[in-house]
């Protein structure tokens, strides 16, 4: 039958051409290598085949500011009007930022849970960021990261 022309993994296809992948686990794969599998590992190539490891790196330091918290951003703290808000900035509020980062700091506009501003060590770093803005009355804003 032309159906059963092709295997994975030991799998005949059924009559409908489907191959049931439940019972298959990734080390079943020709170029996978696990061995000595441990918490927090990935799964990343060697050059000649896919094995379990730490991640490039070796940690998995994080930044995290602004995890779904809001407050009014007339509650910065920096001014009644907003003319002494430098336009080209972004403040963000967290009342419990998370920062894993040895050596960074996060700074705060004073006696607020606003960010005014980060500051890292030197190094490389990923970037992942979501601008999301709820008016109650007017108002208009533009930026992304």
């Amino acid at each position: 039958m032309s159906h059963k022309k092709i295997k994975v993994a030991g799998q005949e296809p059924d009559a409908n051409g489907n191959i049931s992948l439940s019972s298959v686990n990734v080390e079943d794969l020709d170029n996978v290598t696990l061995t000595n599998l441990g918490a927090d590992q990935v799964l990343k190539y060697d050059g000649s085949s896919w094995v379990n490891g730490s991640p490039a790196g070796g940690s998995s330091d994080v930044l995290a500011i602004g995890r779904g918290e809001s407050d009014q951003y007339s509650n910065t703290g920096l001014a009644e009007s907003y003319s002494h808000i430098k336009s080209d900035y972004t403040y963000f509020y967290d009342t419990n930022p998370v920062n894993t980062i040895s050596n960074a700091t996060i700074t705060k506009v004073s006696g607020t849970h606003w960010i005014e501003s980060i500051t890292l060590p030197a190094g490389k770093y990923y970037v992942m960021g979501q601008w999301v803005c709820k008016f109650s009355s007017s108002g208009s804003t533009a930026g992304f990261i």
